[in-house]
């Protein structure tokens, strides 16, 4: 897989209490699919920090 045909990669972030449906859904539609789930943390970056709340906004408008 990959090596000889492309493969199509799908990131989504979604909240940790929704990932046993999330897990579901991806089962159902493709049994030979595969997963990760990961982390994902607000990081302190120097005086341009952008919080948490205006990063989730900045997303929904684009």
């Amino acid at each position: 897989m990959g090596k000889d045909t492309a493969v199509e990669v799908l990131f989504i972030v979604e909240k940790r209490r929704n990932i046993p449906a999330l897990i579901r859904l991806i089962n159902n539609l493709d049994q030979k699919a595969v997963y990760t789930v990961s982390d994902l943390k607000s990081v302190y970056d120097g005086p341009e920090y952008i919080s948490k709340k205006s990063f989730w906004n900045m997303r929904r408008t684009k």
